[in-house]
């Protein structure tokens, strides 16, 4: 049917009409792109689809449009595909170390080594990049090639991996909208530059979220060993740094 086809051809024709308004409403190209033989509401996927793949196709005051400025949407996933597992490794450490304080409990971060956890009476959190219990009572009986005494004032922080694609991907929005920003090679309006800064702060106000979302399981000292405590799903806009919430 060239659905594709027929909806980019009526988008462009709407586009460089001359008349005052330029682009085209989803009803009017529904009208123009549909055929009799599918539903008009299948344009409307269509549209969907090209707003993500096509690189001028633009979406300003309801009306699909093209201009000679780049397509965000397209750009955003582009970026997105490029950004390597290492890069949200550092993103994610560099947000746990934003999301953590001092007091009331000394942190440690990635940090598997026992030899790395002080043997004192200071109350401590590690947080391992991964779920290990045998890094963890590796930690808890020694420190070094020595015994520890002080086995109780250890406390354990891990991720939930289930949670480890959503912080993937909200790491790669934050870190691709950041390479626009500062990829002089695009030609930018002055309005998509406002919109990049704007999503850039709301990414940034969800930082404490995701990262609480993916590490919200604790292991407190037992009799026996250590147990096991999820924290939950966290509050929309806490604050409050991870430590202090294990504490």
């Amino acid at each position: 049917l060239k659905l594709g086809t027929r909806t980019c051809t009526t988008i462009f024709m709407y586009s460089f009409s001359g008349g005052a308004i330029k682009g085209a409403t989803k009803n009017e190209i529904k009208r123009s792109a549909t055929t009799i033989h599918n539903p008009a509401s299948v344009i409307g996927e269509v549209l969907e689809n090209l707003k993500s793949t096509l690189y001028y196709l633009q979406y300003k005051d309801g009306r699909y449009l093209f201009t000679n400025q780049p397509n965000l949407n397209h750009i955003l996933l582009v970026k997105m595909g490029n950004i390597s597992n290492k890069d949200i490794e550092e993103f994610e450490k560099e947000i746990l170390n934003h999301t953590t304080s001092s007091n009331p409990l000394k942190t440690y971060i990635w940090k598997d080594d026992p030899k790395d956890i002080p043997d004192d009476m200071e109350l401590k959190l590690v947080i391992l990049k991964n779920k290990d219990e045998n890094i963890m009572k590796n930690i808890i009986e020694y420190k070094g090639n020595t015994p520890r005494v002080y086995k109780n004032t250890i406390f354990f922080l891990t991720p939930v991996e289930v949670e480890r694609l959503n912080f993937s991907n909200f790491a790669k929005k934050y870190m691709a909208y950041n390479e626009i920003l500062n990829d002089t090679g695009l030609n930018l309006s002055k309005e998509q530059r406002k919109e990049i800064n704007n999503k850039i702060k709301e990414l940034k106000k969800s930082f404490n979220d995701y990262i609480r979302n993916l590490y919200r399981v604790a292991y407190l000292p037992a009799k026996e060993g250590i147990c096991e405590m999820d924290l939950g799903v966290p509050t929309s806009g806490n604050s409050k740094p991870l430590n202090e919430e294990i504490y």
